[in-house]
């Protein structure tokens, strides 16, 4: 089936018969001919006409990552990066960014998946966002504590920038990737703990340099509000398994672009549909770059 040259949405499906990396319109339509299979899915990021996902094969005790075509979703090189145990990731320029299940996020490059530096706070890294040289990681503000904090980091070097939190008292954020767009930071926040529950969630956008509140309760009332996506002027987000629709003025344009999931949505990406045949030039120029100069990261690299 022919999708309109606009975007398309991306999902990362946690279980049911189609566990992987699925593909839809900006309409909710799937496109039966993309399916990236995982046996146990990470997260996955993309950029131009490359998707980079991270899953955990069957029978193996670590992640590695993979490079595929994002329009065809067929695969251009395996295991580019291995012995990585993570469920977030970011791509800027020719870096990924990827966290660790221990807090830390690695720093490699995107065409040789060769380690570059180490971004470590504080705290424990759970999600992040990476705007020009820095990099936005969400972090717990106490042992124990429901409420986090978002420091800001040198994308490049991964030395804190300050050890006084951009935005504070997030609560839930653990799940919650912040998105960066020019020097506006949107920002989940799954509401305060009302019995055994975080109470109704929102989005709040904020000044990326300062930190300042521009609107803290942009969009609220939200059920659960994790994977967060940017696309013009249009924010995806994930209620409890059904991505929704809102303008970043907060209207809401559709509260069900996307119904719920068998086993949950792990990821989500909304980007601008990549040419095919831009693709393919991309993709066979990526996979000679890579069949010399490929090399594999193992654990204690990150870590």
């Amino acid at each position: 089936m022919e999708f309109p040259a606009d975007a398309q949405i991306y999902v990362d499906n946690d279980g049911g018969p189609n566990s992987g990396i699925l593909e839809f319109s900006l309409s909710g339509q799937k496109n039966s001919s993309f399916y990236i299979p995982e046996d146990f899915p990470a997260t996955f990021a993309v950029s131009g006409n490359l998707l980079y996902a991270v899953s955990e094969p069957l029978g193996a005790n670590s992640d590695s990552l993979s490079v595929y075509n994002a329009s065809t979703g067929s695969l251009l090189q395996s295991n580019l990066i291995t012995g990585l145990a993570s469920y977030s990731m970011a791509v800027s320029g020719n870096d990924l960014y990827i966290g660790s299940n221990v807090g830390t996020v690695g720093i490699f490059n995107a065409s040789t998946g060769s380690f570059e530096d180490l971004v470590a706070g504080s705290s424990y890294i759970t999600r992040f966002a990476v705007g020009g040289n820095t990099l936005y990681g969400v972090e717990q503000s106490s042992p124990g504590s429901y409420t986090y904090n978002i420091y800001t980091f040198n994308a490049t070097t991964g030395a804190q920038t300050s050890s006084t939190p951009l935005v504070t008292g997030l609560y839930g954020a653990s799940d919650s990737r912040p998105v960066v767009s020019g020097n506006l930071l949107y920002v989940e926040s799954q509401g305060p703990i009302v019995g055994n529950y975080y109470s109704a969630g929102s989005i709040g956008v904020y000044n990326a340099t300062t930190g300042a509140p521009i609107n803290a309760s942009l969009i609220t009332g939200l059920s659960d509000p994790t994977n967060l996506s940017l696309y013009g002027n249009d924010l995806f987000v994930d209620t409890d398994d059904v991505v929704q629709e809102y303008t970043t003025s907060g209207v809401l344009v559709s509260s069900n672009v996307l119904p719920n999931f068998d086993g949950g949505i792990l990821d989500l990406a909304v980007a601008p549909e990549p040419s095919t045949n831009a693709m393919l030039v991309v993709g066979l120029g990526l996979l000679a770059f890579l069949g010399i100069r490929s090399r594999r990261v193992r654990r204690g690299d990150l870590l």
